[in-house]
């Protein structure tokens, strides 16, 4: 027999009867704080004795079943494993839910930066692709995705002007301001 919405509202556990021996006055302590009255001891779903309890809220009442009825009747294997309330697996949920919308947020923020850069930068881009090397296509996406350092800069350089002469230097130095980001 399934239960239907069943809520898991909570777990206890019957005290260990060696505690009794040892320790009289904290076991009766442990006994008073068992709900006596929702049928703690025995499962409501089988009638079987049990020690620990997963506190259930079926229908709008409140029931103790075992560990092993709970799975049986459709609770989450895990959730009770890891001893998790209903509302304590919907919060981890929420929070879980909440940090993908961040994560995809911030990726689509990049991602629309990346795209700027790529339509700032096309004609760089361009020709360190049109190199044909992994280096140059490596320097290529470096440079959509943020500054240059100045030595990946020099490269950069040699690729779009050539070598660095006395004519070419202030048009090399306004390409390195331009692809390190400097001001």
């Amino acid at each position: 027999m399934k239960l239907k919405d069943v809520t898991i509202i909570g777990f206890f556990s019957l005290p260990d009867r060696a505690m009794q021996e040892s320790y009289p006055q904290a076991y009766a302590a442990a006994m008073n704080d068992i709900p006596w009255d929702l049928g703690a001891g025995s499962c409501a779903h089988c009638g079987m004795a049990i020690t620990h309890h997963v506190l259930v809220l079926d229908k709008g009442v409140k029931k103790c079943i075992g560990t092993t009825c709970a799975e049986k009747v459709g609770c989450d294997p895990e959730q009770i494993r890891n001893r998790l309330t209903s509302e304590q697996v919907a919060e981890r949920e929420a929070k879980r839910d909440a940090r993908i919308a961040e994560n995809n947020a911030i990726a689509a923020k990049f991602k629309a930066e990346e795209d700027a850069r790529r339509v700032e930068f096309a004609d760089i881009i361009k020709i360190l692709e049109e190199q044909g090397t992994e280096f140059h296509s490596s320097l290529a996406r470096q440079l959509a995705q943020g500054n240059l350092s100045e030595r990946q800069s020099n490269w950069v350089v040699k690729a779009v002007i050539g070598r660095r002469t006395k004519k070419t230097d202030d048009a090399a130095h306004e390409l390195q301001v331009r692809v390190c980001g400097w001001k």
